[in-house]
């Protein structure tokens, strides 16, 4: 017992003495250290193979994209970039497929016209509703504000918030 050697552990807190272990950390560190190189190359190599199957998945996606624009572009529904200023021009303009009388134009600016037509009158249905509800929550909040006047005006006219003379006459009597 004389020969051995003690240390001083603080395990939270906590301070006692033990014996000291032998030093037989060092060769097992190595193969751990080793597992962990193996276990970073694994995932290195999962996260690479993930990253390489996205990476196709989005080139098979862009590349059915591009097909089904060609396909558009050489069906006549869309004319190519000669129609792309019109429409645009439209939709700043805000004339979305109807002539000055208020018919449709025809069906080679926008060939989804009726469709938009139907949306648009579908918006302004949406907006004059949301207009009436707009007016009954003002209404109802000025009902609500002479309402609240009212109670504070009642409360205010308490006794209570008069002098402490008149107060204690009001309660005396």
């Amino acid at each position: 017992m004389e020969g051995e050697e003690w240390e001083i552990c603080n395990d939270d807190g906590f301070i006692y003495k033990r014996r000291k272990r032998k030093s037989t950390a060092d060769p097992p560190q190595q193969p751990i250290s080793e597992t962990e190189d193996t276990h970073q190359r694994g995932q290195l190599v999962r996260r690479k193979l993930t990253l390489l199957a996205v990476r196709e998945r989005y080139r098979k996606e862009i590349k059915k994209l591009d097909e089904l624009a060609a396909l558009l572009t050489a069906d006549g529904r869309f004319g190519g970039d000669s129609e792309v200023p019109a429409v645009e021009l439209a939709l700043e303009t805000g004339d979305y497929g109807r002539e000055k009388n208020g018919q449709e134009a025809s069906g080679r600016l926008n060939p989804f016209g009726a469709s938009i037509e139907e949306l648009f009158l579908q918006v302004e249905a949406q907006e004059a509703i949301l207009t009436k509800l707009s007016n009954i929550c003002d209404i109802a909040d000025s009902l609500c504000d002479v309402r609240e006047k009212a109670v504070v005006e009642s409360l205010l006219s308490l006794p209570v918030w008069e002098s402490p003379r008149s107060l204690m006459a009001s309660l005396v009597d």
